[in-house]
Order: C-alpha cells, then structure tokens, then sequence
C-alpha cells in the first residue's frame, strides 16, 4: 500500500531537494502545462557510510595522508558493503547533518573549522558504525565478523582519537576527490602577476571568491583550483589561513591587507599569490551614494 508522505507545488524558479532513493513523481497542473529538470548527484563517498569508508580503511594504513589505488579499492568495497546493509534512504546512505557535514566539505582546513563540529561529527558516525556493526552480525562468514569488530572498534577509541582519525580520514579523502576532479578537469586561469600587483593597494578592499576552490593539504602544500603549490613564502600560512577562512580568519568577508596577519611584505606577497589564482577578488569601490 503506498503512502504518500507530501504534495508540493513548485513555482517557477524553486528548487526541491529529495534525498537519494526516495519515490516521487512530478505533474503539471490541471489545464496547464509546465518543465522540470531533474539533476542526480551522487554524493556517495561523503555519505555517512561512504565516510566511515574511508575511516576504516586509511586507519588500516595508519592514517596515511595520501591514498594508493589499493587503499581507494578497499575504500569502494567497503562503501558499497556498508551502503548495501540498507535502504538508499535510510540515514547511513545520506550526508550526515548538514551542521556537520557542510563545514567538513567547505573549510579551508582542519583549523578553519568550528568548534566542535569534529567531534559532533565523529560522535554521529561512531553511532551509525555501531547500528551497520549490529546489522552485519546477523550475516554469516568471518569476512562479516571481520568487518563488524572493525565498526565496534571505533566506538572503543576515546573521544580524541575519534575526532582525530575522522579528521585525518575526511581531509586525506577530500584532498584526493579534490585532484581526481583536476585530473579530468581545467584548471583555473593563472592571472599575470604584474596586473595583479598593481592592483592592490593598501586601502584595497579584498574578499575570498564565492567560487574558489580551496584547501590546505597535510602536507602544508595550497590546493586551489586545480593548482597545487608546495613551495609556499615562508612563514606564510596564517596569512593563507586567515584570507582563505571561510568559519575563521576573514570568514569570507571583506578585508584589507592590514588585516593580513604575518606582516606588510608576507601580506602582499600571499594576496598577490592569491589574486593569480582565483582565490581572491578585489571588491570594487563604492560610488557616492552607494550602499554596501
């Protein structure tokens, strides 16, 4: 017997957001016709079990900061594993709660993100591996007993150890989704260096672009749209940190460049670095009259 749990209707210019899996079905109005595009996004690897995926098998490793292609493996046989222990909508299948995840995903680094939400995270899935370890016991063969006491033993770290193996599995399987996309895709365009600098003044007005892509790699290496720079100015990340913040420094708000941490020469030096490769944009000036 079906049940139907909603009836909406979408005027021009929404947008409904429906959990993968769950049934719909989608008419115009009576006497009137209408188009709806439909967009499938898969968002399996940073699903709750796609997450605990990657704990399990980078902790294997040693919670290895980078992944060869037989720890990638093992990442999808354990997700498609641990997802296939459930209905697509039920909660292990899903992004764990956006408070959470959202900041996970966008921080420029562990330190950007805000207090707390590590461990609120960690604290999430450790609950979920414990209900994923109670449904795989129930199957037979040691490959299931296995795979269930590796769930179990997440819940017997302390908290610290779960919030630090979380973050060191989350950042090192970002950071490699991050140069996959990069593999297949452009970079962004790398600005002229002089252009650059001659825009920025010490009264200029400066702001992360809605549309960078960026983070810091374990390694202390900057990853930002599609360009990978190791040898950065030295002593040079707090004012990378701070510019590049989306929950602290700047928090993707506007700034000059004495607010830069690390001194005028290191302040230049980063914005300008920053402005070549789309991580930055200079805000334009007010008119008379305007209004921010």
């Amino acid at each position: 017997m079906r049940t139907v749990q909603a009836e909406l209707t979408l005027t021009p210019g929404d947008v409904l957001y429906l959990p993968s899996g769950v049934p719909h079905c989608a008419k115009s109005p009576r006497d009137e016709s209408s188009l709806h595009l439909s967009f499938s996004v898969y968002r399996g690897d940073f699903t709750a079990s796609g997450m605990l995926a990657a704990w399990l098998a980078i902790r294997e490793r040693g919670g290895a900061h980078s992944v060869s292609d037989d720890v990638v493996g093992n990442i999808g046989f354990l997700q498609r594993r641990l997802s296939g222990q459930s209905d697509p909508w039920d909660l292990t299948n899903q992004l764990i709660h956006v408070s959470s995840s959202l900041p996970l995903l966008r921080a420029f680094d562990e330190t950007d993100l805000p207090a707390g939400i590590a461990t609120a995270a960690a604290s999430e899935l450790v609950r979920y591996s414990r209900e994923l370890a109670a449904r795989i016991s129930g199957s037979s063969g040691e490959e299931a007993a296995i795979l269930a006491q590796r769930l179990r033993s997440l819940g017997e770290l302390s908290d610290h150890e779960q919030t630090d193996g979380l973050l060191n599995s989350f950042f090192t399987w970002r950071e490699f989704h991050w140069a996959n996309f990069y593999a297949t895709h452009l970079r962004g365009v790398v600005a002229d260096t002089a252009a650059s600098s001659a825009l920025l003044t010490p009264v200029a007005r400066l702001q992360r672009r809605a549309d960078s892509s960026a983070m810091l790699s374990a390694d202390g290496a900057l990853l930002i749209n599609g360009h990978r720079m190791s040898e950065l100015p030295h002593g040079s990340l707090p004012a990378l940190r701070f510019c590049m913040g989306l929950y602290s420094g700047a928090a993707a708000q506007e700034f000059s460049l004495r607010d830069v941490p690390g001194g005028e020469g290191t302040a230049v030096e980063v914005v300008t670095l920053l402005l070549q490769h789309g991580g930055l944009q200079l805000v334009p000036a007010l008119g008379h009259g305007d209004r921010r």
